[in-house]
């Protein structure tokens, strides 16, 4: 029996199937060609798409980088990351306690507080919404892009707040959500209670005067006796990660494999192979990175450098050549195709954020700078902002425009 239910915790979902223990693959890893993104479209969820690979669609445009515009942020907190998502018209950001609204002019539009600290905020340009938890109130929320108002509320799971770590879009306008239970009691044991649910809001969505949800329906849930609990979206299904273990599993929520080790998983993506990229904590106490095939093979297991002045902060950042860029707040690794570290490099200040370009260059916000990285890890500075400390990932617009958040502002870079 598994670690994982449905509605009832004290039955044990039977997944029907033996276990496979994760091997060392041998050789070493084979090398896949070079893959190209796909459609542009919008720059959805904190790691910039469901895959959390942190890989954008388009191009990084030549020639010299100047603002175009910058705007004031009225509801930012001052201090930890910020995450931008965008869709053609609209500028979607947030911190750990609220959310900001602005059009592709940098007109602030609207903004709110009270985001449960740690929680995702969802861009879903399909139905011009965006989604969030609010604190401590056991609902959530979707609002309008086009002005920021309020659509609906319902209630997601029980009562209190989840911390909604992970939420993608599914065919067929459903919802993805996981997390964690995230009232947490000071003074007493942490819950160990996560859950991941796929809900459709209706189509169209009807809600009540008071904006209460009429049309929500739950159509798959699980859940499972942890804190430790990672997901992400590839072509095939879900990956969730929790400790001792790895889960392939469908749009439906029904397993289709399970890969076992001992190890503790702290930040995973995924590659267009289906390949996981996991940093992982084994029992020597110390950080891995690994590589595992869609099969459970590990292709790469490689100790995070003692040099590597801290711990890797971000889910592994995978290259279109496959280059994995492993981030702590002032220094990357990049680790080639065989599994080794091909160089390290100081970011130039503290880290704000990365992203790959859809010309397969690493960008990097870091300090009061936004960089790019060539191949060999030699840094060239696009443009720097005086005075700044950069908190965000930069991203790019269906225009080519560089997009990047500080503690209080929002700037947009056009390349002359």
């Amino acid at each position: 029996m598994s670690n994982f239910y449905r509605d009832a915790m004290n039955e044990p979902i039977d997944l029907g199937f033996t276990p496979t223990p994760i091997t060392v693959a041998d050789g070493e890893p084979p090398s896949p060609p070079p893959c190209s993104p796909g459609r542009p479209g919008a720059v959805a969820g904190r790691w910039l798409n469901p895959q959390q690979n942190s890989r954008l669609s388009r191009a990084l445009p030549s020639g010299t980088w100047g603002v175009k515009w910058a705007s004031d942020r009225s509801a930012g907190s001052g201090y930890g990351p910020v995450y931008l998502q965008q869709t053609r018209k609209r500028i979607l950001l947030h911190d750990k306690n609220a959310w900001e609204l602005f059009d592709a002019k940098g007109r602030h539009l609207a903004d709110g507080q009270g985001l449960t600290e740690g929680s995702e905020v969802l861009l879903d340009a399909d139905r011009g919404l965006f989604y969030f938890e609010p604190f401590l109130r056991g609902g959530f929320k979707g609002h309008r892009l086009s002005d920021g108002e309020e659509v609906f509320v319902t209630t997601i799971r029980g009562v209190g707040a989840f911390r909604r770590t992970f939420m993608a879009t599914l065919p067929g306008r459903l919802l993805a959500v996981a997390g964690h239970y995230g009232m947490i009691n000071p003074h007493g044991r942490t819950p160990e209670e996560a859950a991941m649910e796929v809900w459709s809001f209706g189509d169209p969505i009807r809600a009540n005067g008071v904006k209460i949800l009429l049309s929500d329906e739950r159509k798959a849930v699980l859940s499972h006796h942890s804190t430790c609990f990672l997901v992400a979206l590839g072509d095939a299904g879900f990956t969730i990660a929790v400790e001792d273990g790895v889960y392939r599993v469908d749009a439906d929520l029904n397993f289709e494999a399970e890969f076992t080790g001992t190890f503790v998983p702290e930040l995973l993506s995924l590659d267009e192979a289906g390949r996981i990229h996991l940093l992982v904590t084994e029992p020597d106490g110390l950080q891995y990175y690994w590589l595992l095939s869609a099969k459970g093979e590990q292709l790469v297991r490689l100790a995070v450098p003692e040099e590597t002045h801290g711990s890797i902060t971000v889910p592994p950042v995978v290259g279109y050549d496959h280059s994995v860029y492993l981030f702590t707040d002032t220094h990357v690794h990049a680790v080639g195709s065989k599994g080794r570290v091909e160089w390290t490099s100081d970011l130039g200040g503290p880290l704000g954020g990365a992203a790959i370009s859809g010309d397969d260059r690493l960008l990097v916000a870091a300090g009061d700078s936004v960089s790019r990285f060539d191949i060999g890890g030699e840094r060239e500075t696009l443009v720097t902002l005086e005075g700044e400390e950069l908190a965000s990932a930069p991203i790019l617009t269906e225009k080519g425009r560089l997009l990047v958040a500080s503690r209080m502002r929002v700037f947009c870079m056009k390349a002359k």
